[in-house]
């Protein structure tokens, strides 16, 4: 009797922290820019959206806090390593940045809300992806990451969060714009194409 005692306590915490929902796999459509193009937009947003799905036997009505986290990225989040293209997340219900890093003290301040109502087995939520600054400087190539969804059931901050990995994929793509064709004795030189109005140039 006194060892069912013990345990019981423990038995109740863990149904109170159960699992209220799951994420359906997200890949955002392929974003492709060019940082030379200086008559382009400056920024980009990226419609999307994330769907989550009810799970254990509750039917009630359930309101869930959500982030997503970039696991690798310091103050600014980017897609890839620290040299990627930078990325911002915004939910449809607030014009709160809510992309989160590992390492953030007062994660839960950027947050969004999925409610589902009673009976209700799933619910989407809508995403704004921004890509603040498309005339960075960055080396051609491919730029991917999967982001992490960390969520709270019924808004709990003070509780655990549960977290679902690599649920989120972005990738962005940085084309080779510069093709160069150099003959001569030269060692060294330097050719400007100031804001690329002009598209070619010769020294």
């Amino acid at each position: 009797m006194a060892v069912a005692a013990a345990v019981s306590p423990f038995a109740f915490g863990a149904a109170a922290a159960a699992q209220c929902v799951t994420v359906d796999p997200l890949i955002v459509p392929d974003v492709r820019f060019d940082p030379l193009d200086a008559t382009g937009a400056a920024q980009l947003m990226q419609p999307v959206t994330m769907t989550f799905r009810r799970v254990g036997p509750d039917t009630g009505p359930l309101r869930v806090t959500y982030q997503i986290v970039d696991e690798d990225s310091g103050a600014a989040q980017r897609i890839g390593l620290t040299a990627g293209p930078q990325v911002e997340w915004r939910s449809g219900d607030s014009s709160r940045n809510i992309g989160a890093a590992r390492n953030e003290a007062y994660a839960l301040l950027r947050s969004g809300e999925v409610n589902l109502g009673a009976n209700e087995s799933s619910e989407q939520s809508s995403l704004r992806l921004f890509l603040p600054n498309l005339r960075e400087d960055l080396p051609a190539g491919v730029y991917r990451e999967q982001f992490t969804v960390r969520y709270w059931c019924e808004g709990d901050a003070s509780s655990l969060p549960h977290e679902i990995p690599g649920i989120v994929t972005v990738t962005v793509q940085v084309p080779n714009v510069l093709s160069a064709n150099i003959a001569g004795a030269s060692a060294r030189g330097e050719i400007d194409f100031m804001d690329f109005a002009t598209g070619s140039r010769s020294p």
